[in-house]
This record gives C-alpha cells, structure tokens and sequence, in this order.
C-alpha cells in the first residue's frame, strides 16, 4: 500500500526490544545473524509483540558484501514486506545492534514510501533516528536496484554519511523513555 506517506518509524538493536515492546507496533522487521538460535528468539519476539505483523529475517552484513542472487532476492522479499505499510502503520525495524542491516533496511522502506526523488529525505528521517547508524552499503545497493533508483539511494547514504557530526561518533544517543521511539 504505498501512499508516498510515511510510516511512523523505530529502529532499534535486539537490547532494545523489551522497551519498544512497550508501545504498539503494527510491523515488525526482526532482523538476526543466520547463527542466532531461531527457535528461542523467534517465539521470544512473538511473545513480545503479540499483534504485529513480523517478518524475521537471517542476515549478515557480510553477505551483502558477497553479493549475488541470494542478497537481491532477500532485499526483494523486505520490500515486498514493506510494501504493505500505511500510513497508520508503526513499524520497527530491529538487528543486533540497530547501526548496520536495520537502518539500511528503514531506509530502504522509507524510500520505497515516499518514491523516487525523496531519497535525501528517506535517509534523513532515519538518521534523526540513529545518528550513529552506519547503514549497510551493499544493502542499500541492492535496494536501489529494487527500487530501482539508478543510484540515487546510494548517493544519498553516502552524502548523509559524509555530514556524520563527530559528536554522534562519541557514543551512543540514550533515548529517554519519555520519548519513545517513534519519529513522526
């Protein structure tokens, strides 16, 4: 149901899921390394979100960087995932730590949602999310073919990295709970 209007967004790393489980979410994308014990986390976060639609996917950052048909159909099937997100939608989108695979996945989806020509703002809305993401690069390159964006997700990745404040480097942004996780 793409609208060219946003979701409501949260990226966060599995240490924070017990407190997004906290407010509602209709979309969940779990993301896990292929070595994770899917049978004790994948029921774990079902319990957790108990009326979100999930997709769990096994990926690790290194087989982006591999390449291949088995990584552009895997970013295929996420954004036929995200493809069903309204704007009434709050989605999470979660890996191990929140920096790699799951922000270049929100980022990947946010475009899809806004269309082409909203790739700068797509990343953006992200980014104010995780400032110290550090977006999976071959990831995002599969989700431009996708896409199909001749590049232009890419090159938007690559200039908001290059206006990584170093105050953002320094650590980790802690959210006070009272803010939630959302983005507008």
């Amino acid at each position: 149901m793409i609208t060219g209007k946003p979701f409501r967004l949260a990226v966060c790393g599995v240490g924070e899921l017990p407190e997004l489980a906290r407010h509602p979410v209709t979309q969940l994308i779990s993301i896990w390394h292929p070595a994770a014990e899917r049978e004790a986390y994948e029921p774990a976060v079902r319990e957790m979100f108990p009326t979100a639609r999930i997709l769990f996917a096994e990926l690790k950052d290194e087989a982006f960087a591999e390449g291949g048909e088995e990584a552009m159909a895997e970013v295929d099937r996420l954004l036929g995932f995200s493809a069903g997100f309204g704007p009434q939608d709050r989605v999470a989108v979660q890996c191990l730590s929140g920096v790699s695979r799951a922000p270049a996945v929100a980022m990947a989806a946010m475009a899809q949602h806004l269309g082409p020509g909203c790739e700068v703002r797509s990343i953006s809305r992200v980014r104010r999310l995780r400032k110290r993401s550090q977006p999976n690069l071959s990831l995002i390159g599969f989700a431009d073919q996708v896409l199909d964006r001749e590049g232009a997700l890419i090159r938007a990745v690559e200039d908001s990295l290059g206006a990584v404040s170093s105050a953002a480097e320094d650590g980790w942004e802690k959210r006070p709970p009272s803010r939630g996780f959302y983005m507008p």
